[in-house]
């Protein structure tokens, strides 16, 4: 295993010096794995399959070098929803119950009120920070109320996979007690109403043409959201819907929305518009349906990047973003998505916009408010891997980038239908430690063959019996004449394949 990751790490220099020569580089060299042979199957449903890939310590110790749940769903929404809720009921409890309060409390000075009523406007700016769960839970209950029109009105019918979602997570056990559906459905919803309330500040790159090996679109999406639970409760959720595309979204434990996706089709990458001037949030309003919920829209429903673009110019938009938008014809735009119009740039005009420098074939956004006050930063690094920049080179560079992508960071390449993921970890105090370790940046990559994720059969894998997912400290707590005789002792303590 480790002359694998070796060999890796030696290909990813090869790929910077863009001679195929090891070249002596300031930043670590960040290892790929491929995904499939550190994945194992913790539990199944009707309608879904719950994986966890786990990637040991090189150096033997006990926290894993990357780990990540992947969940596949099938169905309807509801059914997809109902799936999630079964699969991840602790996981999700916990993200719900303790992860997020202590996110409120330490993000309730974030809150731009730009666009809340006037009363909400009070109660948030005299608020402190014992108060923060509840302040945020009446700010996110008055997104939904605003936006619920429009979200009932969504292809996705997130509303109704969120309702499943809540009767998956009762069904689960994880709740003590009587567990009222209602009551975790309105949970649900404000959690995923949570992106337009505090923006994200990611970058995107998409690469073609002459800039790439293959001559084909490779895509960068980094997001950027700052410390708190998010990045340790990090799933990547392949959905298999009744309608629409088949599409992977890098999310978390209950989320029915998306930051991070691409289907069969077509990709997306994402962050907010900001300016230096005044509040720096561009003009907007809560009246609308919410980004996350159209960006899942786009991909779900849409074949190519000009269906995707009629799709966000036909939404009722809310808040302002660039949208980086990818397909398997290799073509990338950059949207500049407002509540008032859609507009679509290139690599030759992009710059019209960022006041960064034009490269041929690369149309990107950094992680700073635009126009940019570091324009040289991204295109110097872009300019050093002209011509290499495929998602092994894309891999190295996000640490080098300002850096950029804490949370996670996904790229897609195309013309060879593969994804690279990181997620990040945080410590109990939802930092990502004393020098940034834990960030996705500086982390390692998992290596996904998007073919055999469209194409994966929740049938071509065997549970067992119910011993899938037992509680367990070592392998004696598993029963061993069944297929899940394995404790996995490192993260979910859990008997599995």
């Amino acid at each position: 295993m480790r002359s694998a990751i070796l060999a890796t790490a030696v290909a990813a220099a090869a790929a910077l010096s863009g001679t195929g020569a090891v070249v002596a580089d300031p930043y670590p060299q960040i290892p790929i794995y491929d995904a499939d042979s550190y994945s194992t199957v913790l539990n199944k449903t009707d309608n879904g399959v719950l994986q966890l890939v786990t990637v040991p310590s090189p150096d033997g110790g006990p926290d894993a070098a990357q780990s990540l749940h992947v969940m596949h769903l099938y169905g309807s929404p509801t059914e997809m929803g109902r799936a999630h809720g079964q699969l991840l009921g602790s996981f999700a409890l916990d993200f719900l119950e303790n992860g997020l309060p202590a996110f409120f409390v330490s993000e309730i000075d974030s809150i731009d009120s730009t666009g809340l009523p006037e009363w909400l406007k009070e109660l948030v700016e005299k608020a402190v920070a014992p108060a923060a769960p509840e302040i945020f839970d009446v700010a996110l209950q008055y997104v939904y109320s605003v936006q619920q029109k429009y979200l009932e009105s969504s292809p996705s019918k997130v509303l109704d996979e969120l309702a499943g979602m809540a009767q998956g997570l009762c069904e689960s056990g994880a709740v003590a007690g009587e567990c009222n559906v209602g009551k975790w459905t309105n949970k649900l919803v404000r959690l995923n109403m949570l992106p337009e309330l505090i923006r994200m500040s990611c970058s995107i790159v998409g690469a073609t043409g002459k800039a790439t090996p293959s001559g084909g679109l490779n895509q960068l999406r980094a997001l950027d959201f700052g410390g708190g639970p998010f990045a340790n409760y990090s799933v990547l959720t392949v959905y298999h819907p009744d309608d629409g595309n088949d599409f992977a979204s890098v999310g978390f434990a209950g989320f029915a929305n998306l930051v991070t996706g691409i289907s069969e089709y077509v990709g997306v990458s994402e962050k907010v518009h900001m300016t230096y001037n005044g509040s720096g949030l561009q003009p907007g309003t809560y009246h609308g349906r919410a980004v996350a919920t159209v960006m899942r829209e786009m991909i779900q429903f849409s074949n190519t990047t000009a269906q995707a673009i009629e799709h966000a110019r036909g939404a009722d938009r809310t808040w302002s973003v660039f949208l980086g938008m990818g397909d398997t014809g290799n073509n990338f735009d950059v949207l500049q998505y407002h509540e008032s119009a859609v507009d679509v740039f290139d690599w030759r005009n992009i710059t019209n916009v960022t006041e960064s420098v034009p490269i041929e074939d690369i149309a990107y956004v950094d992680r700073h408010p635009q126009p940019t006050h570091d324009p040289d930063m991204m295109p110097t690094i872009l300019k050093n891997h002209y011509g290499n920049l495929s998602i092994e080179t894309f891999s190295q560079l996000p640490q080098q980038l300002g850096p950029t992508g804490d949370v996670h960071i996904a790229i897609y390449d195309y013309p060879n239908q593969k994804m690279l993921v990181s997620v990040g970890q945080v410590d109990v105090n939802g930092t990502y430690g004393p020098n940034d370790e834990g960030m996705a940046c500086h982390r390692p990559f998992l290596r996904f063959d998007l073919k055999e994720l469209w194409g994966y059969e929740p049938s071509s894998v065997a549970r067992g019996d119910a011993t899938c997912g037992e509680s367990c400290e070592s392998d004696d707590d598993c029963d061993q004449s069944q297929p899940c005789r394995r404790c996995e002792n490192m993260i979910l303590h859990q008997c599995v394949t």
